[in-house]
């Protein structure tokens, strides 16, 4: 067990040293200070933006997962690779020898090559924003206001590259409210994250200054320090090379990270909201261990080398006259506590210390308008977001795992990338709409070296890559007046037209006293659209749901998925560079989303069947003439199948259980490709291949299943205790490894279990303290991440694998300060005029409509159709409609069902002959508080949309 005593007193001070300076409260005091409430008894409902528009996930006829920040923080999902135990059919690891980026599966689809060539098939988004690369995707997760996970093609309303399913992270906006939460967490292997949040009002009724003409200026400000000692040490036998430093790098699969994220939120207009965010993240790590897991008997590798002699076909064993007595001796055939490793050489045959370094930076703004009500078009929103995004990394490995310079690879990325995307989002009766346009452009530099066998072979190349973007889109949903409104129906289309060039150098072109004399390879293509290369770039989908009864919908779907094509950026012969096609994907998917037990019980499931076109697939490569090759290739056609299962439910008040299971059956129907000499690297041929591939980092089975309880509140504070266990089936990782000698190419099946116990809310004189433990992967499971079999030519195979169990303890500190006080009167003026009438004030809550829903029931009509006469007769009412008044769902969510409810009580008094142009719509919650969002009467309070009618 590794020392924690230093990160245990540097996290345990940061905490304490601000939280604790005053004495704490009596619990009287604090009991006063903020009302108990009871853990739920229902399930607590997210709202998501999966459609563009704020709608309950039970509403929505998409195969969606969403987590808010209560559950991520009870899971204890620290980055994006946490979040793929959680999901199913979402598979998520850490992309080949770095901390920083990741591989993303969604049934069946990814991306195995990191190059930032390559397009992902699965879309990460940040407020709405894609990120086009997979480097530097590995995002700190830490200051969420929800994460939502879309299965299957999302191209309509996403658009490029989310083919497999897109994953939606949504921050927290700056509110009004001052606070400051403090939090740091230290564990074992030396581990320390330190994080501040900070919400200040700058410009407002709390900011430091106050103006109606500027509105409101609120900033929330992120910054943390991460830090881990590495997984594995290493370890260097006598004699091995010790220039600059022995091994080259310490420990692998460390941390060192800076993050930061800046949100600024400015309301010039209560119908106007413009944020801006900037995220800065500084990566120094150590590469991923990949110790040698296998030597091919009779290879270079092995105590005896099979020597053929020239022109016969006469072999020799004899001993190995590179490697005096072979490699054998580290090979590692499950996960080590040490590996041996050197530093990294050079084409010019200077070292360099192995290393995982980078920084990225991103700049969102986004602008939000709600014009309101125009004409037929309804209630309309206008939204634009612009971004901006820049990612350098340099990766120096030693993919060999001994001592030797076998297999030394060197790796630097520029990557910027920029985006435009306009909005119209529309709420008219029986209509949700949206229309919209997007472009993104991306510039790509990458210099890598591959160094082979003490130098001996040395193959570097450099890319200059430019895709820009283009597409118009919309989706509408319609609720035909018939069936009770229970039937939806919704169709959408997207247009895509990018433009792809690539400059790819090799050898000489690259470095002039490199041995290989190299070649300039330039493509460029259009791809989609009018102007496009082979399929077009259309993005069709259509649904159709019904809601059975309040508790039932089923939904069937049907959508294409469109990703355009590109060039081979790796290789150093001419015969390599070649064009790629664009994909397609038809997807046929159909569930249920279903609540039982007066909402204690839901089971959603769905049922999906895929048809592939030309699937873009990196197909690995390996020989001493022909260096390290992934070739992307297109298998003509394939067929995906599967379901997926998940449920939650509350046996008793305070425990949740929930549950997930996912099944796919993936293959090749047709596909024939290249034939390539494992010891030349020469293309001999080609060959029908569909029976001999499989498809990578897809389990065919997956189960999460956990449990979370949560103790009655007391003065003292909240006990919750949470337990999650998660299971995959075997997997491959590299598609065409399928030969008897692949043993790295396997990934056992393997299960985990994490845990967390916590304390939270302990009042203290100003705040509250949390306080937890943790552990991940308990029981020390030893797991494979990813393999590499390099093959006979180089005569062996490694892996890398999961991490080992980790636990440790997290302290918050959290505090948020009283309203200021109200201004000093104002100077005494005249007289004001007397004040109108008073108005009928009509208060509709939960009662009056069916259970989490925005339907009227009965009992309501007749205080709506009171309501009606008195306007009838010019008079005036103001109608409060809420949502949930009994801590049943999240405030933001509830205010979202007040706002759905407001929507249906304005229809009925239009349908009633009241003129939609005399009523006024205004929503509390954080925009707009009557009451202090600290206490739960407060934000219940504010849980309410008021429509006035003059």
């Amino acid at each position: 067990m590794e020392n924690i005593g230093r990160s245990m007193r540097l996290g345990v001070g940061l905490v304490l040293v601000v939280g604790l300076t005053c004495p704490p409260a009596s619990w009287a005091q604090a009991a006063k200070a903020k009302k108990a409430v009871g853990p739920a008894v229902e399930i607590e409902e997210i709202t998501v933006t999966a459609q563009k528009r704020e709608e309950s996930i039970q509403e929505t006829p998409i195969s969606v997962t969403a987590f808010g920040a209560e559950a991520l923080q009870t899971k204890n999902v620290r980055d994006v690779v946490d979040l793929g135990e959680s999901v199913p059919s979402l598979r998520i690891v850490s992309a080949t020898n770095s901390t920083s980026s990741t591989t993303v599966t969604i049934r069946g689809l990814t991306q195995g090559n990191p190059d930032p060539s390559y397009s992902p098939k699965v879309g990460l988004y940040v407020d709405g924003v894609y990120l086009a690369k997979i480097v530097g995707s590995n995002l700190d997760l830490e200051d969420l206001e929800r994460v939502e996970v879309l299965r299957g093609p999302q191209g309509t309303l996403y658009g490029r590259n989310t083919i497999g399913g897109a994953v939606n992270f949504i921050t927290k906006k700056p509110t009004e409210d001052r606070s400051i939460t403090l939090k740091t967490d230290v564990g074992n292997f030396e581990t320390f994250n330190g994080r501040m949040t900070v919400n200040v009002p700058l410009i407002g009724k709390n900011g430091f200054y106050q103006s109606d003409a500027i509105g409101t200026l609120s900033l929330r400000e992120t910054a943390g320090y991460k830090t881990r000692d590495g997984y594995y040490r290493n370890a260097i036998p006598n004699g091995a090379p010790s220039t600059p430093k022995p091994g080259g790098s310490g420990d692998y699969t460390n941390l060192n990270r800076v993050y930061n994220w800046t949100a600024l939120r400015w309301q010039p207009r209560k119908d106007i909201t413009v944020d801006y965010n900037f995220e800065y993240h500084r990566y120094r790590d150590n590469s991923i261990a990949f110790p040698v897991t296998y030597i091919y008997p009779g290879s270079i590798m092995d105590t005896t080398y099979n020597y053929q002699v020239p022109g016969t076909s006469l072999v020799i064993p004899i001993p190995n006259p590179l490697f005096p007595g072979g490699l054998n001796g580290y090979v590692q055939r499950n996960r080590p506590d040490a590996v041996a490793n050197n530093a990294i050489l050079m084409h010019d045959g200077k070292f360099h210390q192995a290393r995982d370094d980078g920084y990225q930076r991103l700049h969102i703004l986004t602008g939000t308008w709600d014009v309101g009500e125009v004409g037929p078009l309804g209630s309309v929103q206008l939204k634009s977001i612009s971004s901006y995004r820049s990612f350098m990394f340099q990766s120096d490995d030693d993919l060999d795992g001994t001592p030797q310079h076998i297999t030394d690879f060197s790796q630097n990325i520029d990557v910027q990338n920029w985006s435009e995307e306009l909005q119209w989002v529309g709420t008219a009766p029986r209509f949700h709409y949206v229309v919209g346009g997007y472009y993104s452009g991306e510039y790509d530099r990458i210099n890598q070296q591959q160094s082979f066998i003490n130098n001996a072979s040395n193959l570097p190349y450099r890319n200059f890559n430019k895709i820009k973007s283009y597409a118009a889109y919309g989706q509408a949903t319609w609720t035909p007046p018939i069936l009770s409104d229970k039937l939806s129906l919704t169709a959408g289309l997207r247009f895509t037209q990018e433009q792809v060039h690539l400059d790819h150098l090799t050898g000489k072109l690259v470095y002039p006293s490199a041995t290989d004399p190299g070649f300039k390879g330039v493509g460029g293509k259009a791809f989609g659209g009018i102007h496009g290369n082979g399929v077009p770039g259309i993005s069709p989908m259509g649904d159709i749901s019904f809601q059975w009864t309040d508790n039932l919908m089923t939904y069937a779907r049907a959508s294409r998925g469109f990703t355009g094509g590109g060039f081979n950026p790796t290789g150093s012969d001419p015969a390599f560079f070649l064009p790629f096609k664009p994909e397609t994907l038809w997807a046929f998917e159909a569930g249920f989303k279903s609540q039982w037990l007066d909402n204690r019980l839901r089971i959603n499931a769905d049922g999906y069947f895929s048809y592939y076109t030309d699937l873009q697939v990196s197909i690995f490569h390996s020989s001493p003439a022909g260096g390290v090759l992934s070739i992307p290739a297109n298998a003509k056609h394939a067929e995906i199948w599967g379901t997926e299962f998940e449920a939650t439910a509350i046996p008793f008040r305070g425990m949740e259980a929930t549950a997930g299971y996912s099944f796919i059956s993936p293959k090749y129907t047709e596909w024939t490709d290249l034939v390539i000499d494992p010891v030349s690297g020469k293309i001999t041929g080609e060959e029908s291949v569909a029976d001999k591939r499989s498809f990578p980092y897809t389990p065919p089975h997956q189960i999460n299943a956990g449990l979370t309880y949560t103790a009655p509140p007391t003065t003292t504070g909240t006990f919750v205790a949470h337990l999650d266990v998660y299971w995959q089936d075997l997997i491959t990782f590299i598609p065409n490894n399928l030969t008897p000698g692949a043993q790295a190419n396997e990934g056992w099946a393997y299960a985990l279990v994490n845990g967390r116990l916590a304390y939270n809310g302990i009042p203290l004189q100003k705040g509250t303290l949390d306080i937890a433990v943790y552990g991940r992967n308990l029981f020390d499971r030893k797991y494979r991440a990813y393999g590499i079999d390099f093959g006979p030519g180089l005569g062996f195979a490694g892996n890398s694998y999961g991490d080992p169990r980790t636990f440790g303890l997290q302290l918050a500190y959290n505090f948020t300060a009283e309203e200021a006080p109200p201004p000093p009167p104002p100077v005494a003026q005249a007289a004001p005029p007397p004040p109108p009438p008073a108005k009928k004030k009509i208060v509709l809550r939960s009662v009056h409509f069916d259970f989490d829903k925005a339907t009227l029931k009965a009992e309501a009509k007749p205080i709506l159709d009171e309501a009606v006469q008195v306007l009838k007769q010019e008079g005036s009412v103001d109608i409060v409609v809420e949502g949930h008044t009994d801590s049943v769902g999240t405030d933001h969510y509830n205010l979202g069902l007040s706002r759905r409810r407001a929507e249906t009580v304005r229809t009925y008094l239009v349908d009633h002959g009241i003129a939609r142009s005399r009523i006024t719509a205004e929503g509390m919650g954080e925009s707009k508080p009557v009451a202090s969002n600290d206490t739960a009467d407060g934000r219940a309070q504010n849980r309410r949309v008021e429509l006035h009618v003059r």
